[in-house]
């Protein structure tokens, strides 16, 4: 993987865990557990395993350190507005009830 694939990777992984809400370990956690995730993160289980809490961590500190991450974020959010399409609260809520709701049927709760 190129080091600007990974970069992207990483990206994608930031944007769901603000998504949905997730923390570093949640974030690795839900890429094993939950396909979609995976497959928006461009994650490919069969050639890499899924980056660790500590590798996500240190990449949304990064962000952090050089006030990147709400920039880009917004970035993101006014393009996808331009392109008619909106990601509202309810929508990350829902998600989330989702989310939530299929890791505790995987862990058998």
């Amino acid at each position: 993987m190129t080091k600007r694939a990974k970069v992207l990777e990483a990206m994608e992984i930031h944007f769901l865990q603000q998504w949905h809400d997730l923390s570093d370990p949640a974030a690795e956690e839900a890429l094993y557990d939950v396909v979609s995730m995976r497959r928006f993160a461009g994650v490919d289980l069969g050639n890499a395993p899924v980056p660790d809490e500590t590798t996500i961590c240190k990449f949304r500190h990064l962000l952090e350190q050089h006030s990147l991450g709400e920039k880009i974020f917004d970035d993101v959010k006014a393009h996808l507005q331009e392109k008619g399409v909106s990601i509202g609260t309810c929508f990350a809520l829902a998600n989330i009830f989702v989310h939530k709701k299929q890791l505790t049927r995987l862990a058998g709760a």
